[in-house]
């Protein structure tokens, strides 16, 4: 712009031009609050800043303050007849002043204009967040939608604008439990108050988008059936319809209800400037220059979703059984492998002894020997004393060959085989069975 430019604007235009960096449903929200005021005093912006200058240059004390009186009045009817709230009402207030503001003009003070605890919407509890999942178990959509309100902070008007490229280039990390959390590369600036967001999105989140998308891999994170992108208005009405069995039940909650339940749980575990950082909400200018926790945010966000004190994760009692079981699993693992590791000793003792002592055996007992029976009745009863002493049990009862040696392996298939000959041959006379020992005796040899 050159200079010649901001001369002659009139006073609604520099009203405009200082809202331009609000959203755009606050720009229109205030340009509705003035035109209502001025309508109800009958005149236009312009003029209101006019007779404004004259008043405060009255000489006439009383005169200065008419246009708080005005004020003060609209803002009574506004309460008392068109039953708006006392916290709506600072709307029209914060519109009006702007106007006085960017023209050199004295704002308005309203006496007793302080902003009540509005009931309207409750922080949603829980156990009330778990009763929706179970209603939203088939519909992967709406229960993607309402684990990424719990996970993120964020507005509506902000959720619409998270897409599936960001969601799947965002940074993976995990917990000891080995749950995946996903961080944004770049953060989300805040459509309604141009803040940042570094968003982060815990298990519960994750699992679900996951699910939604499916091969899915572009547009708007959240879509309409017909694939257009929702806006806040479709959000909003979701949500309100899946919460209608809970407020009907006496329970004040909207989608804000989740923004509520992050905050309050990041206050409740003394991070609450963090949790602002991340859902995008404007921190004090006393506190910003203090907070430089970027870099631990990760560390921070698993902190709090798994909390004792004030979990941001719903399902914290089942995921406590889970480290249980998981503890559990790993003691049996480690008392199985401590045996298993000491059966592998045993087995090592004697891993370079090969097949020749089953032979030596039978060499010892039944070769050139002048009593057959005999020498068979010794070689039964030495092969069972060497089964036993080399394992701790007969060689056919071994069940897993993959925890022996090639010679362990070996010696098995050899003592196998002779206790199959044993069997074969037990009808036989001792002579014939010594013949038939020998001949292998020959053969191996």
């Amino acid at each position: 712009m050159k200079l010649q430019d901001y001369e002659g604007r009139t006073p609604f235009e520099r009203f405009k031009d200082a809202i331009s960096n609000h959203s755009e449903g606050t720009q229109k929200l205030y340009l509705r609050c003035l035109n209502e005021f001025c309508n109800w005093l009958g005149t236009t912006p312009d003029e209101l800043c006019e007779i404004t200058h004259k008043w405060e240059n009255s000489e006439k004390l009383a005169d200065r303050g008419n246009l708080s009186q005005a004020v003060s009045d609209f803002i009574k009817e506004l309460i008392e007849e068109k039953k708006v709230h006392p916290n709506t009402t600072r709307s029209y207030t914060k519109a009006i002043n702007k106007l006085l503001k960017v023209n050199h003009l004295r704002p308005v003070r309203i006496e007793n204009e302080k902003k009540v605890d509005y009931k309207g919407v409750d922080m949603i509890q829980p156990e009330l967040i778990r009763e929706l999942a179970d209603i939203t178990k088939t519909n992967y959509r709406l229960r993607a939608l309402i684990m990424t309100l719990k996970d993120s902070g964020l507005r509506v008007s902000d959720i619409v604008h998270l897409t599936v490229e960001d969601y799947l280039s965002a940074r993976r990390f995990r917990d000891n439990l080995f749950r995946e959390y996903v961080a944004w590369s770049e953060p989300l600036t805040t459509k309604k108050n141009k803040v940042n967001a570094y968003i982060r999105l815990g298990p519960e989140s994750v699992e679900w988008i996951d699910k939604y998308l499916g091969n899915r891999r572009e547009g708007p994170l959240f879509t309409k059936k017909n694939g257009d992108p929702l806006n806040p208005h479709s959000v909003t009405t979701l949500i309100n319809n899946l919460c209608k069995p809970l407020r009907d039940r006496g329970h004040k909650v909207s989608a804000h209800s989740f923004r509520k339940f992050f905050m309050s749980t990041f206050q409740a575990n003394g991070q609450l400037n963090v949790g602002k950082m991340i859902a995008g909400k404007r921190i004090s200018a006393t506190d910003e220059p203090y907070l430089d926790m970027r870099s631990n945010l990760d560390d921070i966000y698993k902190d709090v979703y798994n909390s004792e004190r004030a979990p941001l994760s719903i399902y914290e009692s089942s995921q406590k059984e889970k480290v249980q079981d998981l503890e559990s699993d790993v003691e049996k693992l480690r008392v199985q492998s401590t045996e298993q590791e000491k059966e592998i000793l045993e087995l090592k003792e004697w891993q370079d002894r090969t097949s020749a002592w089953v032979w030596d055996v039978i060499r010892e007992n039944i070769a050139d020997s002048p009593d057959p029976e005999k020498a068979m009745a010794t070689f039964k009863k030495d092969f069972e004393e060497a089964e036993a002493e080399y394992y701790g049990k007969p060689f056919n009862e071994i069940e897993n060959l993959d925890l022996l040696t090639p010679g362990q392996r070996e010696a098995y298939l050899d003592a196998k085989a002779l206790r199959g000959i044993m069997e074969l041959t037990k009808d036989l006379d001792p002579n014939k069975q010594y013949k038939y020992f020998v001949k292998e005796i020959k053969s191996e040899s």
